[in-house]
């Protein structure tokens, strides 16, 4: 399976007002026609300050990322809400993925 992976670094006190605008993005993502999915993924390490958030989107079709890169990832980049801008740390890659017996 082959997903697109943004992964966020945070500081936790933002984590709650973060994580609604967070989803909603997610979900606006799987309404274009180059994702059918995602996941959300929380790690918090105890001993931190950050709290890493990590969305794993699918892609429709092999052309799906380049699509969306193509036609969508500057507007939808640009929804950032500007109280969290320069406070987070994003992380944007691809991955292929086998699901294991």
């Amino acid at each position: 399976m082959d997903l697109y992976l943004v992964q966020l670094e945070l500081p936790k006190a933002l984590c709650h007002s973060f994580q609604p605008w967070l989803i909603e993005h997610a979900e606006q993502m799987v309404q274009l026609p180059c994702f059918t999915s995602y996941e959300l993924l929380q790690r918090v390490e105890p001993s931190s300050s950050e709290v890493t958030l990590e969305v794993r989107y699918r892609w429709a079709s092999n052309s799906g990322y380049q699509d969306y890169i193509d036609h969508f990832a500057a507007e939808m980049r640009g929804q950032m809400p500007e109280a969290f801008r320069g406070k987070i740390k994003i992380k944007r890659s691809l991955g292929s993925w086998q699901i294991l017996p």
